[in-house]
């Protein structure tokens, strides 16, 4: 029994003290469950009466347990005697009961009552939930969209973009759906299922414990490919803010103009130049050898927190970071101008067969299904839950497309030269894009200790079975997981490539397929399943198997 609820001295235990201690943050349902055991107890033992709760007289005297010889008390007219009660008799296995609820005076009840009603969790509006699912969805998929559009041409991006998001929409609904209480006019005998706080307690209750894990593993290789993601747009970042460093303490010393030019781009060195410091900042300030191994001084110890709550704190540089990206892209877009001509660029197409690439990118872009749950777990009105989702996903799928669109039609080169990072094109004088740059490498380096936290938690609790692990665990666990981010960035730092892959990968499983087998199995267990429901979400699963296969099939570019 925690501290946290009620405790009374039985037979077996010293009795210290004539009334019960309590905390003030015991919960009521805990006590109102006890006493609703304790009078279910009395009911079918067929004691004459029911519990005595001196509510108005102060707390009833120490327990003591009476002889089955002493005379009971009439029905009517009598009071049992003080010091005797008769709620469990002699050799119960009731003898421990929590019958904390009969020695609460009046006014401990009201107080007790009123500190737990502060303890409840605030209840959140429809706004609230809309700009958190929006936020949580917001990712590392804003900053590859105009690659992505381009992979698949603007008219089929577009079009796969609006279907993929009522898509995910649709599957993340059912969720929702799946994990509420099946009645249907208050009728018990129809609930089939308990209520779900947590989308893997579903999956484990309706497909059972192998298929669980299954998707645990999943879910682990997600968060494994999105902290790898994030290893390499943090090199890029830093890369950059070096850059910009370099440049201008260069700058300072050095005003001809042939210097000016080579720090412009450090990647062209001019032979016969002379500028050795430039070249010996370029070797050792590299995006791709060297900066991703300089982030292991930053990261790697603040990764190593047992409880990294801190950084929670900066959750609000989410919103902020996507408001800078768009407003940065118009700002490019209101330099570039519209730059669509299709004699002069022939990349600018409408269908590309590569459009793999958005598909496979845009399941994880829109997905939250294994979090849905929890954001809107104290939602005001429950029954907005799937009308606020739709608006959250109208509100992703609006911010994808302003992103990925703008960026394409404006691009004043060839359209398939544009990167699976548009900051990767950010120059030494483009102010906007530094502050950019910064204020990303910032936010990231405060969402990657939480995302290997989430990830190291689930893999000791989940796989090893570890609940309470030692730093031992967390420093070889890091150490490991570092060693993959920094090596795939030195490597193969192809971050279009690997969120598409990962992202179809996820998608088949959370996107597409269990959503849709745990709303089968529900339907079947109730009765409900029908041949149409049967087809339409089997096409759903097989549309998952074929984006997965499509990423393997077109190039890793």
């Amino acid at each position: 029994m925690t501290p946290s609820t009620l405790t009374m001295a039985g037979p077996d235990t010293p009795h210290q003290d004539s009334t019960a201690t309590f905390s003030p943050v015991a919960t009521v349902s805990g006590t109102l469950d006890a006493a609703r055991r304790s009078i279910r107890f009395l009911t079918f033992s067929g004691s004459p009466r029911g519990p005595t709760t001196d509510l108005d007289n102060g707390p009833s005297p120490p327990y003591q347990e009476q002889d089955p010889r002493e005379p009971q008390p009439s029905v009517q007219g009598e009071e049992p005697q003080v010091g005797a009660h008769s709620l469990v008799p002699r050799g119960s296995i009731r003898r421990n009961i929590d019958l904390g609820t009969s020695v609460l005076s009046k006014t401990n009840t009201e107080k007790q009552l009123f500190t737990l009603e502060e303890d409840k969790p605030k209840k959140q509006g429809s706004l609230v939930t809309i700009f958190a699912i929006w936020n949580t969805m917001m990712g590392s998929s804003l900053l590859i969209m105009p690659w992505a559009i381009a992979q698949a041409g603007y008219v089929l991006g577009i079009g796969l973009t609006i279907f993929l998001g009522c898509l995910s929409y649709y599957t993340c609904g059912l969720v929702l759906k799946t994990s509420e209480k099946d009645g249907e006019s208050g009728d018990e005998e129809k609930v089939v299922k308990p209520e779900f706080s947590d989308f893997g307690d579903a999956i484990e209750y309706f497909l059972g414990r192998r298929l669980s894990l299954f998707g645990i593993i999943i879910s682990l290789l997600t968060f494994l490919g999105a902290l790898v993601a994030y290893w390499i747009f943090m090199s890029r970042f830093l890369f950059n803010v070096g850059n910009v460093i370099h440049h201008y303490a260069w700058d300072n010393n050095q005003t001809t103009i042939n210097h000016r030019q080579i720090l412009e781009n450090l990647d062209d060195e001019p032979p016969g130049t002379g500028v050795k410091s430039v070249s010996s900042f370029h070797r050792y300030w590299s995006a791709e050898y060297t900066v991703p191994a300089y982030l292991i001084l930053i990261l790697y110890p603040i990764s190593c927190m047992k409880e990294p709550t801190v950084f929670t704190k900066f959750n609000a540089l989410g919103v902020g970071s996507v408001l800078i990206l768009i407003g940065y892209v118009i700002y490019r877009a209101a330099l570039w101008g519209v730059n669509m001509d299709h004699f002069k660029d022939p990349s600018i197409v409408g269908f590309n067969t590569k459009f793999p690439a958005i598909t496979g990118s845009l399941s994880m872009g829109f997905f939250i299904h294994n979090g849905i749950l929890p954001i809107t777990a104290h939602h005001a009105k429950p029954a907005n839950k799937k009308r606020d989702l739709g608006i959250a996903y109208l509100l992703v799928a609006l911010t994808y497309l302003t992103i990925g669109i703008i960026y394409y039609i404006t691009y004043p080169d060839r359209k398939d030269g544009i990167p699976d990072n548009f900051l990767r094109l950010v120059t030494k004088d483009d102010i906007y894009g530094i502050i950019s740059s910064v204020f990303l490498l910032f936010q990231m380096v405060t969402v990657y200790p939480l995302l290997l936290f989430m990830f190291r938690n689930q893999f000791m609790t989940k796989i090893l079975h570890i609940a309470n692990y030692r730093y031992a665990w967390i420093f070889v666990l890091n150490a490991v997981v570092v060693l993959i981010c920094v090596l795939l960035a030195m490597f193969w730092p192809r971050v279009g490539a690997l969120i598409r892959i990962v992202g179809a990968i996820s998608g088949f499983v959370y996107n597409y397929t269990f959503p849709c087998l745990v709303y089968l199995a529900a339907l079947r267990a109730s009765g409900r399943l029908t041949k149409f429901n049967l087809l339409i979400h089997s096409a759903i699963v097989v549309f998952g198997v074929l984006n997965l296969i499509g990423q393997f099939v077109i190039p890793l570019d």
